[in-house]
């Protein structure tokens, strides 16, 4: 968990440029949050990792690795606890995605809507309303 701090830290203050943030960090971020059953606090390190690091990254970046965990998290088929993961990474990646009304975050709303209301109305609404301004 100190790791995932150091690596927040250095995303938020900048240690490293942008480019190498998406090659040396994104993946490793990417693999972490896609595991299957996480230890909560590991979970949570990576969420706040994500955080520092999404603000550095490019749409193209966004829209590629981080959408697809979005998309993959969002599932119907996946349990409540993933489908709030996915609404965390969405939160975070919202801002940096030009097109709202893509596929994968129509797929995002609609699969957070047939969990419970803690889910729709905390996470989604909160990160997504606060964290982005959306041009539709």
């Amino acid at each position: 968990v100190a790791l995932v701090h150091a690596l927040a830290t250095i995303c938020s203050e900048r240690f490293l440029a942008a480019k190498d943030q998406a090659e040396c960090i994104l993946p490793l971020l990417v693999k972490q949050l896609s595991v299957k059953d996480p230890v909560p606090e590991v979970r949570d390190a990576w969420l706040g990792c994500l955080q520092a690091l999404a603000p550095n990254l490019d749409a193209a970046q966004l829209g590629t690795d981080l959408a697809a965990l979005v998309e993959s998290k969002s599932d119907v088929s996946q349990p409540v606890e993933a489908r709030v993961v996915a609404c965390h990474i969405l939160g975070a990646i919202a801002q940096g995605l030009k097109v709202w009304k893509s596929l994968i975050v129509q797929k995002a709303s609609r699969s957070t809507q047939l969990a419970c209301p803690i889910i729709r109305n905390h996470h989604l609404g909160v990160f997504i309303g606060q964290h982005c301004t959306l041009a539709m």
